[in-house]
């Protein structure tokens, strides 16, 4: 009962979480989150069809084991480029999840060399290899198919073992990516704070570093030990669980994107004396197009300003960069560029800016205020962030203000 258990556990979490991905989907309409948790399911999958061929494995399924090593022997390797195509899509960067294709490519290479292989095989030939190869590690004996077979196997183990290193450094890139990305779209990065994410990234490394350590024992070292089949088993389900569990409750924030369709106003022309008439028409409309764009820059930043000041939204807990668009009625895009180009600040720095200003007019003049009330009054969702804030653009803290301020008041 306890040896089924462990040895049914990983895939019984899979198989359950990827109805509960699949289902929530269902009531998801928003196409970037849809693109997301449909990768985070490619990825769900993998892990089902790879605890599938444990199961098979550890259970002596003879019968199962060449459809479920074929499918293994794919999954294994692919597990960690599918999650990294999660995260690519995640983080919304101009790379999406096609740009990493590329590495799910030597997986199924590995898949389709051990399908071909059993396709080779008769069946005393399939059964000598499981039984001498996969339960003991050993290659005496096999010739022909079955010794191709054993290539096949080791090339797999390879493929696994030295995409890991690679694929975590470029999901940490993504993280980095994303927050960037967050601050600029959110005044107040820590309601969309990436701790969840990082806890994601934490996870797969933690992942990554257990199953290199497995693929380099082996499985055929677990087959005799329960108790050392469960650590790996409980272990490798619970972490899982826990990273499509954060990918199903994350909340997925709007961002804005680098990218914009504006001529940019700095970009050079070529000399007037070495263009034809064509190209001088041409580039005399490429300028205007450019004063043009830089004109509607400086207006829709004079647009922000206003609103800002008059309006007073940086007062707005969670402010984001698509509530400014759509009080302005324009493309976030367009903001971002305003504010980032063209004031060469983030819209985070920005916002904050505009709130340390005015809880230091509220200071001034109440030097008594009490400062557990006024962080929450002038827009900032915790006293850390607005104490830190304070400090970055004042260079002292809110209580240091105040206390100056008293002491100016008394000499008085």
């Amino acid at each position: 009962m306890f040896t089924g258990f462990v040895i049914f556990l990983p895939l019984f979490v899979s198989l359950v979480l990827a109805l509960l991905l699949a289902l929530d989907l269902l009531d998801e309409h928003e196409r970037y989150v849809v693109r997301t948790k449909t990768c985070l399911l490619a990825f769900v999958m993998a892990c089902l069809f790879l605890y599938l061929g444990h199961a098979a494995y550890f259970s002596y399924a003879f019968e199962l084991i060449p459809f479920t090593d074929s499918l293994y022997c794919f999954c294994s390797p692919a597990v960690y480029p599918l999650y990294y195509i999660y995260l690519s899509e995640l983080s919304n960067s101009r790379t999406h999840w096609y740009s990493g294709l590329g590495w799910l490519l030597p997986p199924l290479v590995c898949g389709v060399a051990v399908t071909v292989c059993y396709l080779l095989m008769d069946e005393s030939c399939t059964r000598l290899f499981i039984e001498r190869y996969l339960y003991r590690n050993s290659s005496e004996g096999l010739t022909g198919a079955a010794l191709w077979q054993v290539y096949a196997h080791e090339m797999e183990k390879w493929v696994f073992g030295l995409e890991i290193i690679p694929l975590a450094v470029l999901a940490l890139r993504k993280i980095r990516h994303y927050s960037n990305m967050v601050s600029r779209s959110y005044a107040d990065a820590s309601q969309h704070s990436l701790v969840m994410l990082r806890l994601m990234f934490l996870l797969f490394l933690a992942t990554s570093v257990l199953s290199a350590i497995s693929n380099a024992l082996g499985r055929y070292r677990f087959l005799d030990d329960t108790l050392m089949l469960a650590f790996p088993s409980v272990v490798f389900a619970l972490l899982i669980f826990m990273q499509v569990y954060i990918g199903i409750r994350y909340n997925y924030p709007a961002i804005a994107t680098d990218n914009s369709d504006e001529t940019s106003p700095n970009t050079l022309t070529a000399a007037p004396g070495s263009l034809t008439p064509q190209q001088q028409q041409t580039d005399e409309r490429n300028n205007k197009a450019r004063q043009e764009a830089a004109e509607r820059m400086r207006e829709l930043r004079r647009r922000i300003e206003k609103l800002m000041d008059e309006e007073k939204i940086f007062l707005q807990n969670g402010l984001k960069i698509s509530d400014l668009a759509e009080q302005l009625c324009c493309n976030r895009n367009y903001i971002y560029r305003a504010i980032n180009v063209e004031m060469g600040i983030s819209f985070a720095e920005y916002v904050n800016k505009k709130r340390v200003d005015y809880a230091k007019q509220m200071i001034e003049q109440k030097p008594d205020l009490q400062m557990n009330e006024l962080y929450m009054r002038v827009g900032f969702s915790s006293s850390s962030s607005f104490y830190r804030c304070f400090r970055l653009f004042e260079g002292c803290t809110p209580k240091e203000l105040q206390d100056r301020l008293r002491k100016e008041k008394n000499a008085q």
